[in-house]
């Protein structure tokens, strides 16, 4: 429960909304452009940086956190720990490690291990496009799956 629900693409999809009113979900272009604010903020998007866009973006909530304090936690919700990447929650986004579901066989995947960010956006083959959060790299990287892939969702204020 701490970490959210996860949404498919039909959810996103659903004309009912998933997001409240006046908040939608976010294009991948939207991402697209907090990851480049992100770096424009002097956080470089790039994998081995572990002052890196993700970390800036990622809840500082981790096992084994050298920040101390709330941020060395083994109570949920945390990311696992890992001797050099870590979130710093610099931004104030607090991105936190819900994991996915697979679009094939619909088993749950890396609860504390990564956040699959969804979008609204579908790519030319019809995949769902969307950003990977990892506790191992300090970047964002991008994501294609399935309609049925599960993954979380931020919704944004229009």
């Amino acid at each position: 429960q701490v970490y959210g629900k996860l949404y498919n693409w039909y959810a996103i999809a659903d004309p009912r909304k998933l997001c409240p009113l006046g908040w939608h979900v976010p294009s991948n272009a939207e991402l697209t452009a907090l990851i480049n604010h992100t770096v424009s903020r002097g956080y470089p998007n790039t994998s081995s940086n572990v002052n890196g866009a993700g970390s800036a973006l990622k809840s500082c909530r981790q096992l084994s956190s050298p920040l101390g304090g709330t941020c060395n936690t083994s109570i949920h919700p945390y990311w696992n720990s890992h001797t050099t990447h870590r979130g710093t929650d610099a931004l104030g986004l607090s991105i936190l490690p819900a994991g996915a579901r697979s679009g094939d066989d619909g088993q749950f995947t890396s609860l504390t291990g990564y956040c699959l960010l969804l979008t609204s956006t579908l790519s030319s083959t019809n995949l769902v496009q969307g950003q990977y959060f990892r506790n191992s790299t300090g970047n964002i990287s991008p994501a294609t799956g399935t309609k049925p892939w599960g993954g979380s969702v931020r919704c944004v204020k229009d």
